[in-house]
């Protein structure tokens, strides 16, 4: 079975994602990881929801990202 790549971050949320300065750690995640969240986003109908989930995303990373720091104590 060939594995799914993952596709290129959307110019949206690789904008949100620099504001909270965490693009890099979104990027250094696993393929999978990062689908889950573009799947999600991309699966919106409105672009009012897919604004929403854009934020949403970019919150959960973000703190993702402070836990990572916190236990790598960095």
């Amino acid at each position: 079975m060939k594995a799914k790549t993952c596709p290129p971050t959307p110019p949206d949320l690789a904008a949100a994602l620099q504001a909270r300065g965490v693009l890099a750690f979104f990027e250094d995640c696993t393929a999978a990881h990062r689908r889950e969240y573009l799947d999600w986003i991309a699966e919106a109908k409105k672009p009012a929801t897919r604004q929403a989930r854009i934020r949403s995303a970019a919150g959960m990373i973000a703190r993702k990202a402070a836990e990572e720091a916190g236990r790598s104590g960095g």
